[in-house]
């Protein structure tokens, strides 16, 4: 590759530089002859290097930017690798051949040529790099058959074959005994880091096998004889590595699998495979598992080597007969023992008897699967619970099957209680050990869900110190539980917390009602709680599930809607009104207070404030659904003649003798609140603004603005006394959405109109006392950052 140079005044210059780095240059070694890469001068002789170890048939040299070096090679008709080494910035090409497409990367450093006839052929090696570049060639001849090593058996019951490469790009040569129309498959894998490159051949040396990738292995065309080509790339150490050349069609060497008995652990055994004999048509489960409970990926596949079932427990056969089931990944080598699971769904040979509540057994070693007959019948829904513990034997895996082996529903229906048995009865509820699990006692808790159990009662609750509240309790033994909420003692929609009261264990719950609809659910780690939308009319089932260990917990359920009881109500005011007192109770101690609004068209800023800026809440409508939250930011509310402000102090905050909720009417459906002025200009800001703030006189003050999208407005707010605890700013659309951010430094905040729909309109600037402060006098200013502001709108 040629360069363009300078041209004058800086010719000299750079031919100066250009001789100096020429001179710097290391000198090439005598079996090179260099030069430019247009023009490589004679060429050296370079001999074809043998599978292996190329020996002394290697080129080397160091080549400047754009120079290349020439050899020639004496070759024989058929493909050639030409290899590489430190490679970076080099590549290699052979002149003159008749077809341009004959040379093809075979990845990194490596380049495959298919030479037309045997001759004399010219090799250049260039640096198209920007440094001087090292280099090392040597060209393999695929077709060749000397130097193979001896023949390889196909049978799965051989051990691995053992690869010493001894260096990058080696080709190795692994003649294996096969006919042709067998489907072969190639597992391949370095003992450290690096890849494997590999390919079945011909005499030709070419890949001869067309890529499936929906199947695995090769359909062997032609006539053979068959061998496997490969060398390794990307090493980080010793370059070893294994290969595995195993037939799937009619496979020979894989122990025999029957099916198990349900209850029972199968035998563990070595060799990759299982010929797994199939009694009838139908589903079944098939899994490999080694000693220490790992799942092992594995594919089953038919008498032809095509895939019958991948990488899943459950494997449907069309026809009786044996199969293989094949353990590992399929792309590298495995030498595993394991156990395999291989059981009849469609038959309850093994299977118990289970009834409402806890089933505890154990699992005597990996791969086993334990069986339970259900009382539900078709059309019922159940919940089957099993503890907390993540990767211990107390987890089982648990699936529905029917009496036909058809699956019903997995862990995530089970656990919320949402399974519906839809097929055909009996049912049976099969549970395996977990991951990494190979034996030991489990319990599963088995409850139906849609009829109303034999379960405590949850009462109704309050907000009002002393609620009512269901007890829970877990032990050694006992790990989960359920309550009932009546069809007639709930309203449409309710908050559940869940409080830990003694222990240190996490535990989670859920509510379902009787037509299999979750209204809610939620893992707790010490104390939390959610909304749940329960059905008008219908009851409920609370499933509880903890750890198998001592805690209590106590759970209370309440009314968030307009009946909530405990919730004192008083109306909204104007802007700036008189805000309400309250007490926090503590940390996550949920209060309520209701705040009642003429129509429902009005809308509601809701602000919860207090000294530690801790407090936060949720404003729930008439109906219980959430309109808006409060996260340290005023928020507004619309759609409800009356809200319910559900307020805590989170666990990690530190709590505040009371705090303040301010709730006024900022709109109704005439528009914004009728006491503020409407300013007619805002082109270069607004402001400045100067008063004082108060419970006593006044806690807001508010301003109709014009506005223009994506109207800015750099905001300064100090406080007459010096305190960083400045008046706050909120600036609303049409859409209640505050544009108002601080920069991080005290009073300084960019308010923006970016939420707007249209072009044009107005918006509801506020000005609030501080989140710590009752008090403030206050300066503020907003200045237009890109005039003019407002859109060149006014405001009447």
């Amino acid at each position: 590759m040629s360069r363009t140079r300078g041209t004058a005044p800086h010719t000299v210059l750079f031919a100066l530089l250009a001789l100096l780095a020429a001179l710097a240059l290391p000198a090439l070694p005598a079996s090179a002859a260099v030069r430019t890469a247009a023009d490589p001068g004679p060429c050296t002789e370079l001999a074809l290097a043998p599978y292996g170890d190329p020996g002394d048939a290697v080129a080397e040299g160091t080549l400047a930017p754009d120079e290349a070096a020439c050899h020639t090679i004496e070759a024989a008709a058929g493909r050639h690798q030409f290899s590489l080494l430190d490679h970076y910035g080099l590549s290699v090409s052979v002149p003159g051949l008749p077809d341009p497409g004959a040379c093809t990367s075979g990845g990194s450093g490596v380049t495959w040529c298919d030479l037309p006839e045997s001759g004399t052929y010219t090799v250049v090696v260039t640096n198209t790099y920007w440094d001087p570049e090292d280099y090392r060639l040597f060209v393999t001849p695929l077709t060749a058959t000397e130097g193979c090593a001896g023949p390889v058996g196909t049978s799965w019951d051989q051990p691995a074959t053992a690869v010493s490469a001894g260096g990058l790009y080696r080709v190795d040569c692994r003649p294996f005994e096969a006919e042709s129309g067998e489907r072969v498959v190639v597992y391949a894998n370095t003992t450290s880091y690096g890849y494997v490159h590999q390919w079945i051949t011909d005499e030709s040396g070419t890949e001869i096998c067309a890529r499936d990738y929906e199947e695995h292995g090769c359909v062997l065309p032609g006539d053979g004889p068959y061998r496997v080509l490969s060398y390794i790339s990307e090493v980080e150490r010793e370059p070893d590595y294994e290969l595995q050349i195993r037939r799937l069609s009619h496979p020979e060497g894989c122990p025999k699998a029957v099916t198990g008995t349900y209850g029972e652990a199968p035998g563990t055994g070595p060799v990759r495979c299982r010929a797994l004999v199939v009694p009838a048509a139908g589903p079944y489960a098939v899994r490999a598992v080694d000693g220490e409970g790992a799942r092992l990926g594995s594919f089953v596949y038919d008498r032809d080597g095509r895939i019958v079932c991948r990488e899943d427990t459950w494997c449907d056969f069309s026809a009786a007969g044996t199969y293989t089931l094949v353990a590992g990944d399929p792309d590298r080598v495995a030498e595993p023992v394991y156990a395999t699971a291989f059981l009849r769904l469609d038959s309850g040979a093994g299977c118990v008897r289970a009834r409402a509540g806890t089933y505890t057994d154990a699992f005597s070693g990996p791969g086993q699967f334990d069986c339970l007959v259900l009382p539900s019948p078709a059309g019922g829904r159940i919940a089957a619970l099993t503890p907390r513990e993540d990767y211990d034997v107390d987890h089982p895996e648990l699936r529905v099957i029917d009496r036909t082996g058809a699956r019903q529903c997995g862990l995530p229906e089970l656990t919320a209680g949402t399974c519906r048995l839809t097929g055909t009865g009996p049912f049976r509820l099969l549970a395996t050990a977990g991951e990494w699990i190979e034996s030991g006692r489990y319990g599963v808790f088995l409850l139906r869900t849609d009829t109303v159990p034999d379960c405590p009662v949850l009462p109704r609750g309050t907000f009002a110190d002393g609620s009512r509240a269901a007890r829970l309790a877990t032990d050694d033994t006992v790990f989960a539980g359920c309550l009932t909420i009546p069809a007639s003692q709930h309203t449409a929609r309710e908050m559940l917390q869940l409080e830990r009261v003694a222990g240190d264990a996490e535990a989670n719950f859920s509510v379902v009602d009787t037509a299999g609809r979750e209204a809610c659910s939620r893992q707790v780690t010490e104390n939390a709680f959610t909304g749940c939308s329960l059905t008008p009319g219908l009851a409920h089932t609370v499933l509880f599930t903890g750890h198998q260990e001592p805690a209590a917990y106590r759970l209370t359920r309440r009314d968030v809607t307009a009946t909530a009881p405990g919730c004192p109500a008083t109306p909204v005011t104007a802007i700036g009104g008189r805000s309400v007192a309250g007490s926090s109770g503590g940390t996550m101690v949920l209060r309520c207070h209701r705040v009642t609004t003429p129509a429902a068209s009005d809308a509601v800023r809701v602000d919860v404030r207090d000294a530690h800026g801790a407090t936060n809440a949720y404003v729930m409508g008439s109906d219980g659904e959430s309109r808006c939250s409060n996260f340290g930011r005023a928020c507004v509310a619309e759609g409800s003649a009356s809200y319910q402000v559900i307020t805590w102090v989170p666990a990690d905050r530190e709590v505040p003798a009371e705090h303040r909720i301010d709730a006024w009417r900022v709109a109704t459906v005439d528009g914004f609140a009728a006491e503020c002025p409407r300013i007619p200009s805002v082109a270069y800001g607004y402001g400045p603004l100067t008063g004082t703030l108060s419970e006593d006189t006044g806690s807001a003050v508010c301003a109709v603005l014009p506005a223009g999208r994506s109207d800015q407005y750099d905001t300064v707010i100090t406080d007459a006394a010096g305190s960083e605890n400045t008046a706050r700013p909120s600036l609303y659309t049409v859409d209640w959405y505050d544009g108002c951010f601080g920069y991080g430094l005290p009073g300084r905040y960019d308010c923006s109109t970016n939420a707007m729909r249209d072009r044009t309109g107005s918006v509801l600037f506020v000005l609030g006392l501080p989140e710590a402060s009752g008090r403030t006098t206050y300066t503020a200013e907003l200045t237009c950052r890109y005039s003019p502001c407002g859109g060149g709108a006014t405001v009447t």
